[in-house]
């Protein structure tokens, strides 16, 4: 979470737009920070933060993580 907040701190220093999200996973329980660019995908993180549903935004609206989607195998 540290992480996350200063990295949030120091785009928003130098104007770049960010948003910070705060979520939860289950099967284990877990919470997790993380950055989402002007794009609306995750900065910086791999696949399994798919697995975290967004709990606190800047706006208060959880939104789904978007950027890792599971592609279909034919």
């Amino acid at each position: 979470m540290e992480q996350s907040v200063a990295a949030a701190l120091l785009l928003a220093l130098v104007g770049r737009r960010a948003e910070w999200r705060h979520g939860v996973a289950s099967d284990p329980v877990r919470l997790h920070a993380w950055i989402v660019g002007p794009d609306g995908r995750p900065v910086g993180e791999g696949p399994d933060i798919a697995a975290f549903t967004a709990v606190l935004t800047p706006d208060g609206l959880a939104t789904p993580v978007r950027g890792f989607e599971t592609e279909k195998t034919l």
